[in-house]
């Protein structure tokens, strides 16, 4: 386990990871409230959503070539011959 020295008033304590995270959460409460413990992404679009275009159509090519094919094998298919 990987512990960290952080100085808390005038003592050292030495901290996990995971404590050192807890402390950030509670830094935040303490900034800003209940609302430090909310994610500043709410209510905003995925960064990695796919085009509603796109997502038609591949899902038009797994119905109609790839049903009976699991997850894993419908995606290397459709890289194989569709790109």
């Amino acid at each position: 386990m990987d512990l960290e020295g952080w100085i808390l008033g005038k003592e050292q304590v030495l901290m996990s990871g995971r404590e050192v995270d807890r402390l950030d959460v509670v830094r935040k409460v303490g900034d800003d409230g209940a609302a430090g413990l909310v994610s500043k992404r709410r209510g905003k679009r995925s960064n990695n959503v796919i085009d509603e275009v796109v997502r038609r159509k591949v899902m038009g090519w797994v119905r109609r070539r790839y049903a009976d094919f699991g997850p894993t094998l419908a995606r290397e298919k459709l890289a194989e011959v569709h790109g």
